[in-house]
């Protein structure tokens, strides 16, 4: 029964998380309190949300409130530049959760600390074992991947814009477990969310990243920092929970989380990487020529809505540009292209997760 209450729990909640609202999130547990009997208390709870504009406060409040709340650890206070109007610049303080400390408590219980990151006994060290011939496994600066590789989690970070507030874009960024396949709600933690209204370019974003490299550097490390982000010591009176805990171990059994991966759109990626090629840029590729006023080295793009059968036709166009051969794809002549300039227009089609477009993004480019 307390399984069976805490799956309708977690279902009403994540409500909010998969595109309806607070308000649908009380007006269906008041319609399950109403038509049911035993309901669970949390249930009536949520059904007494206030029914104004104050019930995401209340939502907030409630949460505070629960056992399973304990599972986070405190958030993390720091500055960063912030315009209120898109104009005038000042300070604000922003709050993140650091993955090295979400990753302690989760250390904390072993269930799920394997369910959300580490897996079944023996899926850390057959992660590293299929990656251990690939370049980046090798050149990876943390000698425990090798030395010790099934107590290194492989964390791969992921961050997206979304209209969540609004008509505002936030930004959102997560992290989670490569060696782990999970939902998304289940298998993403949140690391900070930032509205893109108030960002002052060039300042603010860095500082948020300046905050995660910092809690990636613990995690590496396996230990909890002695200071903060700017290198300011943790004391008594500055951050005092966190100077009890300076330089002991995350996690009692050793385990430590290890950067791996990197995903997102090729926007985000441009902003977290600092690329100066990319599509809102003349040259739109880093890894080729591209241009978007340079007719010789112009690029086509064909439409989404063009049939599978033509998407094939034109991967296989691919495979004869690589040889060397021309090709005569509908109007337009490719020939001469070089493999790197190939496999960079399909590392971006790939990237966004249309690998059925590799064939599609092509130079208009002759000798």
């Amino acid at each position: 029964m307390i399984s069976d209450d805490w799956d309708l729990e977690m279902e009403l909640l994540c409500l909010p998380a998969s595109g309806s609202s607070v308000r649908q999130l009380q007006v269906l547990s008041s319609k399950i309190t109403n038509a049911c009997s035993n309901v669970p208390n949390h249930v009536r709870e949520l059904a007494a949300l206030p029914a104004d504009s104050h019930r995401e406060r209340a939502l907030h409040r409630w949460a505070h409130r629960q056992p399973w709340r304990g599972l986070l650890p405190a958030e993390y206070p720091f500055e960063i530049p912030y315009t209120p109007d898109g104009v005038r610049e000042t300070t604000s303080e922003h709050f993140a959760f650091l993955p090295h400390e979400l990753f302690a408590k989760l250390s904390e219980c072993p269930e799920l600390l394997a369910e959300l990151l580490t897996g079944p006994p023996g899926n850390l060290d057959a992660f590293w074992r299929s990656t251990a011939e690939t370049q980046w496994c090798q050149r990876h600066p943390l000698p425990e991947i090798h030395t010790n590789p099934g107590r290194c989690v492989p964390i791969g970070l992921h961050g997206d814009d979304a209209g969540v507030f609004g008509n505002q874009k936030v930004l959102v960024l997560t992290w989670g477990s490569v060696a782990r396949e999970l939902l998304t709600l289940d298998g993403r933690f949140l690391f900070c969310a930032m509205t893109y209204a108030h960002v002052v370019p060039g300042k603010t974003i860095e500082v948020l990243y300046e905050v995660l490299v910092w809690s990636l550097l613990c995690l590496a490390e396996g230990v909890y920092p002695t200071c903060d982000h700017c290198g300011r010591p943790f004391s008594e009176t500055y951050h005092p929970d966190r100077w009890h805990k300076a330089g002991k171990p995350l996690s009692d059994d050793g385990y430590r989380g290890v950067w791996s991966e990197l995903r997102g759109d090729w926007k985000w990626q441009a902003e977290a990487l600092a690329l100066e090629h990319w599509y809102g840029k003349n040259f739109i590729r880093h890894l080729c020529r591209a241009h978007r006023r340079i007719k010789r080295l112009f690029f086509h793009t064909v439409p989404a809505n063009r049939s599978y059968s033509q998407d094939i036709g034109l991967i296989s166009d691919v495979s004869g540009l690589v040889r060397g051969q021309q090709v005569q794809t509908g109007t337009h002549t490719h020939s001469g292209f070089r493999c790197l300039e190939v496999l960079g227009r399909c590392d971006a089609c790939a990237g966004l997760g249309r690998l059925p477009s590799c064939g599609r993004c092509l130079f208009d480019r002759t000798r």
